[in-house]
């Protein structure tokens, strides 16, 4: 190659170096988020209570280099879940699936919450009606003659 192709070929590489860097920035910050979105899906094996990027176990920690790993040799964000899929089950999803009988398990606080608000508006409506009036004991005055004669005799009665 003579001294105009090695130049040629420098200002080449000089000019496309900054765009195949900023490439490889964009590709890796991608790769960063699907990361970081996929730590979030994924419940972390060891407890089965946290998602992978909030837990921090050794296993937690390996699942997030898997990750990684598995993102930057080309695999997609659906591709990773399905190996964790198969290696543990629905199980380790965070949010399971809308399919099969786990539609049960979305379907359980929407019932709950109506079932929630048919209580809570008819516990309203009798509390609206009010409760019924005491009846009140009838008064001396409302007591009829007999009734006071008959008193009287059983207070003499039992006095004598």
């Amino acid at each position: 190659m003579s001294g105009a192709g090695y130049r040629a070929a420098f200002l080449v590489l000089v000019w496309a170096a900054p765009g195949m860097a900023a490439q490889a920035v964009a590709d890796s910050s991608r790769v960063e988020a699907a990361a970081r979105h996929l730590e979030e899906e994924i419940v972390a094996p060891c407890c089965w209570r946290q998602s992978v990027a909030d837990h921090t176990s050794a296993v937690a920690l390996e699942i997030r280099q898997e990750i990684r790993r598995a993102l930057y040799d080309g695999m997609t964000p659906e591709q990773v879940k399905a190996m964790y899929v198969r290696k543990y089950g629905e199980r380790i999803l965070m949010v399971p699936p809308r399919q099969g009988f786990n539609y049960v398990l979305w379907l359980i606080p929407i019932a709950a919450s109506i079932g929630a608000f048919g209580v809570a508006s008819h516990l309203l409506r009798r509390w609206r009606k009010g409760v019924a009036p005491v009846r009140q004991a009838p008064t001396p005055a409302a007591a009829t003659n007999a009734a006071l004669a008959k008193v009287d005799q059983q207070l003499k009665d039992w006095i004598e």
